[in-house]
């Protein structure tokens, strides 16, 4: 069972991300994840036993790194939905320092 978050698409993103005019941080809202509704692990089904949970993180950039949107939050934020994964794939289209990554990634 699939769920899909995070848009990629400008246009997806946040309700009022095109609410354009003096008084609104848009770079804030293209980042925002204010209006995103994650599924509880009952859901997915994704408390049942021998279900796989893998998480597709396309534009991963560093783990801990949270200007927009990281990895760290999207692991957290389903933890508290009851749903650990077991594999987190990442990609970055720009090329970054595989040590610094590691170091940024927690043992568990």
């Amino acid at each position: 069972v699939g769920s899909p978050i995070e848009p990629l698409a400008g246009h997806l993103r946040h309700p009022q991300f095109h609410c354009i005019g003096s008084q609104r941080d848009t770079a804030g809202l293209m980042f925002s994840t204010d209006y995103l509704v994650l599924p509880f692990a009952t859901e997915v089904r994704a408390d049942l036993p021998g279900v796989r949970k893998l998480f597709f993180d396309a534009g991963a950039s560093m783990f801990a790194e949270c200007g927009m949107g990281c990895t760290r939050w999207f692991v957290d934020a389903y933890r508290q939905h009851g749903i650990e994964f077991d594999r987190i794939v990442g990609w970055e289209a720009v090329s970054i320092d595989h040590r610094k990554l590691w170091q940024s990634i927690p043992p568990e």
